[in-house]
């Protein structure tokens, strides 16, 4: 098993947070239909997305904190009984950023002495992979959000990139200076 560092586990899931407020700061200025506009291709819509995304992470932490939440799949959607995100845009929103403080809460109390706990969930994973999984779909879907975006009007600016070099950057300012000489 790798001995993965609990500082770069928690720093994944602060890196998925901060990329999800940057892409909610540029939902943000879209109109209500543009935040609900399926395109028709494989990506749904924003909206559909960040609720896809917000049902994930709480059914990954579901798993983290011990539960045992099921997977259901329907007409090519996953469904998680027990969790329903919000339908409207404003309350989905506030329901993510409240999800992902509590996460990250319990990451800064609990990775660093569990980090190689095995969970039995969905499958039989430990605790560090779940967490990878989770900033990895949450990328996925980040990334799908910035093509609607695109599509939308919309170019996000350098300054709203989420690029996890960019994360990185801010995060360990110092490390960056070293690499700069």
């Amino acid at each position: 098993m790798p001995n993965i560092d609990p500082i770069l586990l928690i720093a994944h899931i602060e890196y998925a947070s901060w990329a999800l407020k940057r892409t909610l700061e540029c939902i943000d200025k879209l109109s209500p239909e543009a935040i609900t506009h399926a395109p028709g291709n494989s990506c749904r819509s924003i909206l559909a997305t960040l609720r896809h995304l917000y049902e994930t992470d709480w059914y990954y932490f579901s798993h983290l904190t011990g539960g045992t939440a099921k997977l259901e799949f329907h007409e090519g959607a996953v469904r998680i009984p027990g969790c329903k995100a919000p339908d409207e845009y404003e309350a989905l929103k506030q329901e993510h950023v409240r999800l992902r403080r509590i996460i990250l809460d319990w990451a800064r109390e609990n990775i660093p002495a569990q980090k190689d706990t095995v969970l039995h969930g969905w499958g039989t994973w430990s605790v560090w992979q779940v967490v990878m999984q989770m900033a990895n779909h949450t990328t996925h879907h980040l990334g799908q959000i910035s093509t609607l975006l695109r599509q939308a009007g919309y170019a996000p600016t350098q300054s709203e990139w989420t690029d996890l070099i960019l994360y990185y950057v801010e995060k360990f300012p110092a490390a960056s200076a070293c690499a700069e000489v």
